[in-house]
């Protein structure tokens, strides 16, 4: 198995063998605004990028291409290990 070269997906395969389930998170582009495109935005680069990320199991195949047509994006992950949701960045 080839070992990936993004950061971001390494971490994402980190994750899920960790037991977590990994989802994407908005990320903050290098204007400081966020991928979300509201410019009132309040969260900007700390919140799920799609509805229903706490409910759905997640696609890693679809998180994956996600992550390498938007490289802003990044990946939160919940945790069986805690009862809050984390981000991580690089």
């Amino acid at each position: 198995m080839k070992f990936p070269t993004n950061p971001k997906i390494r971490a994402l395969d980190e994750f899920v063998s960790l037991g977590c389930r990994p989802f994407l998170v908005h990320g903050i582009r290098r204007d400081g605004t966020c991928t979300c495109g509201r410019s009132t935005c309040t969260s900007a680069g700390k919140h799920p990028h799609s509805r229903g990320w706490n409910r759905e199991l997640p696609d890693l195949r679809t998180i994956r291409d996600q992550l390498l047509r938007e490289p802003e994006l990044n990946v939160g992950v919940l945790s069986p290990y805690f009862c809050r949701a984390m981000s991580f960045e690089r």
